[in-house]
């Protein structure tokens, strides 16, 4: 499992809220998290679950956690994509 799917793992499984912050090269993105649910994924100029894929994709990312940022209250991720990542996480 990638680092990236295991530190996602950990915030949900942990329940936690925050943003995930993520930088490979010039490529930035985030992953917001409201009690341990995905809520919001921006890659580049990809949201949602293409986000979600891209992030994963990611070789020699660095990635960074701020439990202090509130997610937004409108998502990215759509219901349909939220059951097909719960299976990952």
């Amino acid at each position: 499992m990638s680092d990236i799917l295991n530190l996602i793992h950990q915030i949900t499984a942990n329940g936690d809220s925050g943003r995930l912050e993520i930088l490979a090269g010039a490529i930035q993105g985030e992953l917001s998290f409201a009690e341990g649910k995905l809520v919001d994924a921006r890659v580049g100029h990809l949201t949602g679950f293409r986000a979600v894929n891209a992030a994963v994709a990611m070789r020699d990312a660095r990635f960074s956690f701020d439990p202090r940022f509130a997610p937004l209250a409108s998502s990215s991720i759509t219901a349909s994509e939220r059951v097909v990542l719960k299976q990952f996480f």
